[in-house]
């Protein structure tokens, strides 16, 4: 130490280390002894420097590495830099067009734009690095929105700068102004302001203010939030102060050191809000303007985790909110993220599922408005209410005439421009227009104008401000409601979201009702019932084929989150019927809720269209990251959390289904071990239920061996069993074997694209030759089977006394497999009256047997041949059995078997013109 600081720099260290670890007594009275022998008027200029430099930035790192949140209880704190995540910061000012694709992009499209923009992000380290007219920038401007970050991220430079890692060449010293306290002061000095920050000996005092401003330009003063400042800085020039010492009012001392006027060699960073920008270029010239834009979507996923500090909570609480696209976008927003984060942590803490308390969108928005408010405390509660309804009514006029940007006049014309005027939401904008350049306004994003439009409806005023003020005037509250409900159906999708917030906010949740009673917004009783109607007038009781106003609806139903409205609106829809359709992740959980509430539904049908193999490719990767962080760490309890998927939210939908039910359709979804489990007893609780099928669903042994356990349940009534693409194999055709015979209702079963094998297909036949079997249809189309299992299945056509429709398409019968069948088709027992051997490797040797099945079997109406090569000669042996007085044959299926036998088969049908050839 005396090497490196010198005996008398190593004295003062010294005493630093003894007051760190609690030793003050031994600390106190070296200093008093230092002092009696030399006093520190004899302490070296240099050294005196180090020790001060020293102990301010320890003071540094003591002061700005802990983090408190707007929540936190006495006590409660983090650090820094366990929450911090780089932000996205742009030293360039963008064209008009871009800033509304930022405002209005959602979901991927926010992401690709946030992802660009971030490349051409600056960091805190390049803040002062020269420009491109090589010039060091002295003052540099941070500008952003409210809750975007601006205080985290000058806090973070005090930290770095502190802890060696920034500015270390440039700065000796960085010192942070906080212009709300500034607010408490009436006069003061520049020193004296950066010497509170860090208390010292009166003895010290006189010595430290020579040294802050010894240097000048190894300054660096952080001002940080200058849109708080309450005071006019509008003072003329002969007003300012140069002497760093003098006491001067706070507003002179501010407004001289902006403008150079004191400490001009020193550097400045100045943070606002862009609604006082106007007020600040009043003050500086500033050489470098960079604004804060918020997270990357990756930024978004490493907030999560800092959070939460638990890989696994993280996982699930970031593929929790992307799923919802809106509110994923939001997250780019610092502040939303942290609200969202602490709403599902608080979830997880009471064991409770952050879907199914009500925190929907309009919730979180809520919260958000909340929280700024409260930061907000500037006037009296009317006066907020005021500039409240005034930021509302912009935000209705905009959405209305299609407007995202607001200019000077506007925002001046609703008071929009005072100080106290809640600025807080809108963010300011300088465009070039034709030879002149103009500030624009608008809302940090297009989802917070349609919030604040939809929120034009609760304010209880005289003079209410309303979505359509613009060109109907004056109305009341159900007429502007009914106008903006047609406009969307009618004409203007792009309501669809503001229409959804207005639901939201008649949600009677307790968070919701505290909210509304603190601000005084009151919602006439008549307007539920006038929306309710409404609604049941739009949703159809037959709802077959979705359109997007019929998946809005759902969504708005969610989003109300009111069980007895929501069953009000939903009591006459008996069918639900969504094919071929696909389904965002919010759709699903829309669905699901509003299922839950569907209490005389009949037929559900449910098929998603498959996902393009680059998004299913994308979104494979990612779950897989997400795999990996879940099972790296479980949470701090000892427990896993899970929060139910879409699908899942959809499958215990489905299980609530029950009373009326009669059809379930479910194609391409997704169900766990668990879910088999659970749904072998539900079929048992639906007493309607008569037909059930699933495509596409990995039902595999242990699915089919819980189902079939309902499946011969004595309660069970299923008469339609349709298993196809389950990922069955030989292994299930045991318990398939065992419902045949137990169940007495099942005539309907389709077990098609399943790779049962020879073996399976054996083991099923066992249940269909059992006398109690009564099956009437059998699919088995492409199976995976030969001409091994013919014999067996030859038997189940003369054994089996119900069996009238088989199916035996793509498989490989071929001729062996053929003549087996053919035999015990000719036989008397044999009550077939349809079948099915499309593509099965038939040739024209087995035309022979089928020709003497067709002029001996009495009961066979239907025969399907295609796609076999039959060959003209095969054709023209089939001719002559149809051509038998005796063949009863009405359908007969001969496509791509022989091109050349069109005339004898034109030949047939002159002599039995009943008879269908395709």
């Amino acid at each position: 130490m005396c090497d490196f600081y010198g005996e008398e720099g190593a004295l003062s260290l010294c005493i630093c280390i003894l007051e760190e670890i609690h030793e003050k007594h031994i600390a106190a009275r070296l200093r008093d002894k230092t002092q009696t022998d030399s006093g520190p008027a004899h302490l070296k200029p240099e050294t005196f420097a180090k020790d001060f430099r020293l102990r301010y930035t320890h003071f540094v790192k003591e002061t700005f590495q802990i983090w408190t949140d707007e929540n936190s209880l006495p006590g409660e704190y983090d650090l820094l830099n366990n929450r911090y995540s780089q932000l996205i910061i742009l030293d360039h000012h963008r064209h008009e067009v871009e800033r509304k694709h930022e405002i209005m992009s959602l979901g991927k499209k926010h992401s690709q734009i946030m992802r660009n923009r971030a490349h051409s992000s600056i960091t805190i380290d390049s803040l002062f690095k020269p420009d491109k007219c090589k010039r060091i920038p002295q003052i540099v401007v941070l500008q952003g929105a409210a809750g975007i970050g601006k205080t985290m991220t000058v806090r973070k430079i005090m930290l770095d700068w502190a802890c060696g890692e920034l500015y270390q060449d440039m700065f000796d010293y960085v010192l942070y102004i906080h212009c709300r306290k500034m607010n408490l002061y009436a006069e003061s000095s520049i020193v004296d302001i950066i010497l509170q920050q860090c208390a010292k000996d009166d003895a010290y005092n006189e010595i430290l203010r020579n040294e802050i401003i010894r240097n000048p330009k190894k300054l660096l003063f952080i001002v940080d939030g200058f849109d708080e400042l309450r005071f006019s800085l509008d003072q003329p020039e002969d007003h300012l102060c140069s002497d760093p010492r003098k006491k001067e009012p706070v507003d002179i001392l501010l407004r001289s050191l902006l403008r150079k006027k004191v400490l001009p060699e020193s550097y400045l960073i100045v943070t606002t809000r862009p609604t006082a920008l106007e007020k600040l270029r009043k003050c500086l010239e500033c050489s470098r303007y960079a604004e804060i834009l918020g997270f990357s979507e990756e930024d978004r996923r490493r907030y999560f985790h800092k959070f939460f500090q638990n890989k696994n909570q993280a996982a699930q609480a970031f593929k929790l909110v992307r799923q919802n696209e809106t509110l994923f976008t939001m997250c780019f927003v610092p502040i939303v993220c942290w609200i969202v984060c602490t709403v599902i942590k608080q979830q997880l803490e009471r064991k409770e599922n952050f879907p199914q308390t009500s925190k929907t969108l309009t919730a979180v928005y809520m919260l958000y408005l909340s929280s700024l408010l409260k930061s907000h405390k500037s006037g009296p509660k009317q006066h907020m209410a005021k500039n409240l309804r005034s930021l509302c009514s912009l935000a209705a006029d905009g959405i209305w005439k299609q407007e995202i940007l607001f200019w000077e006049e506007e925002i001046k014309k609703r008071g929009l421009d005072q100080d106290d005027s809640l600025p807080l939401f809108l963010n300011e904008t300088i465009f070039k227009r034709d030879i002149d350049c103009k500030c624009s306004s608008s809302f940090i994003h297009l989802s917070f104008q349609e919030f604040f439009a939809a929120l034009s409806y609760l304010l209880n005023s005289e003079k209410r401000h309303c979505i359509l003020l613009c060109v109907r005037g004056q109305s009341n509250e159900s007429d502007d409601m009914r106008a903006l409900l047609e406009s969307y159906v009618t004409s203007r999708p792009d309501l669809a979201l503001t229409v959804r917030f207005f639901f939201g906010l008649l949600n009677e949740e307790k968070e919701m009702k505290d909210m509304k009673k603190h601000f005084g917004w009151k919602v006439s009783p008549k307007i539920k019932e006038i929306l309710l109607k409404w609604v049941k007038n739009n949703i159809k009781s037959k709802i077959r084929e979705f359109s997007s106003t019929d998946l809005w609806l759902l969504e708005c139903l969610y989003e109300i989150n009111d069980e007895h409205f929501v069953k009000g609106a939903l009591d006459h829809v008996t069918e639900i019927e969504l094919d071929h359709f696909f389904l965002t992740e919010m759709e699903e959980m829309a669905l699901a809720y509003c299922l839950e509430h569907c209490c005389c539904l009949e037929v559900f049908s449910l098929q998603y269209i498959p996902i393009e193999p680059e998004v299913y490719k994308e979104e494979v990767k990612e779950e897989q990251e997400e795999e990996i962080c879940t099972s790296s760490q479980l949470p701090l309890d000892g427990q896993e959390y899970h929060y139910p998927t879409p699908q899942e939210q959809l499958y215990k939908a489905v299980k609530s289904l029950k009373g009326h039910l009669r059809i379930l359709r479910l194609t391409n979804c997704v169900f766990t071990s668990a879910q088999w489990k659970d749904l072998s007893p539900v079929l048992c609780t639906y007493p309607r239920l008569s037909e059930l099928k699933m495509v596409n669903i990995a039902l595999k042994e242990s699915g089919m061996r819980l189902l079939a356990g309902g499946l011969k349940h004595q309660d069970c009534r299923i008469q339609t069993l349709g298993l196809s693409d389950c990922r069955l194999t030989a292994g299930c055709c045991k318990d398939l074997s065992s419902v045949l015979i137990t169940n007495q209702t099942l005539v309907h079963l389709d077990v098609s694209w399943n790779m049962l094998g020879d073996s399976g297909i054996k083991l099923l036949c066992e249940g269909l030759e059992h006398p109690d079997c009564k099956l009437q249809s059998l699919r088995l189309s492409n199976c995976y089977f030969t001409d091994a299992c013919c014999g067996d299945l030859a038997e189940v056509l003369c054994t089996n006394q119900t069996l009238r429709d088989l199916v035996l398409s793509h498989n490989k019968i071929e001729d062996t497999g053929m003549k087996q069948l053919c035999t015990r088709l000719k036989h008397p027992r044999c009550k077939l009256e349809r079948l099915r051997l499309k593509n099965c490797s038939v040739t024209e040797a087995s035309c022979g047997d089928l020709s003497s099945v067709l002029s001996t079997n009495q009961n066979l109406m239907e025969l399907q041949l295609n796609s076999n090569n039959l060959r003209y000669s095969g054709v023209k042996l089939l001719c002559e059995g149809l051509e038998h007085p005796n063949c009863r044959l009405k359908v007969i299926g001969l496509g791509s078997c022989s091109p050349k036998a069109q005339q004898e088969l034109d030949i047939v049908k002159q002599i039995k013109p009943h008879l269908v050839i395709f």
